[in-house]
């Protein structure tokens, strides 16, 4: 079970980490040191603990976002990384995670639509 859903979740939730990233109404910053000291700055290497960290300590600009889409995209950012963390750590990501996650991407795709 673990494995069949590493191979299908992963792979979604890295797509919509490049779609947050291209996105142009979500502005990263040019340079970002993680919680290990790594700096990265090319925006593709952001992964999705990094956004959530950016996130959290306000680097990241929105335009044309509205305040309430910002606080759903920060939801679908946590649980994209809690279930990246659970496959990451040989857990089966809860059923309630993975029906959230799929729930939310229609809303996600239409925030952060060009």
């Amino acid at each position: 079970v673990w494995l069949s859903l590493l191979k299908s979740l992963l792979p979604m939730i890295e797509e919509y980490r490049i779609r947050l990233i291209e996105c142009k109404k979500i502005i990263l910053p040019f340079k970002h040191q993680n919680e290990f000291g790594v700096v990265k700055s090319n925006k593709y290497d952001f992964e999705i603990g990094d956004i959530l960290m950016m996130l959290n300590t306000n680097q990241i600009q929105f335009k044309y976002i509205p305040t309430y889409e910002k606080a759903k995209i920060k939801q679908f950012i946590i649980l994209c990384k809690t279930i990246r963390d659970d496959l990451a750590h040989l857990k089966i990501p809860k059923t309630y995670d993975i029906v959230s996650f799929k729930n939310s991407i229609s809303t996600i795709q239409n925030i952060i639509a060009n």
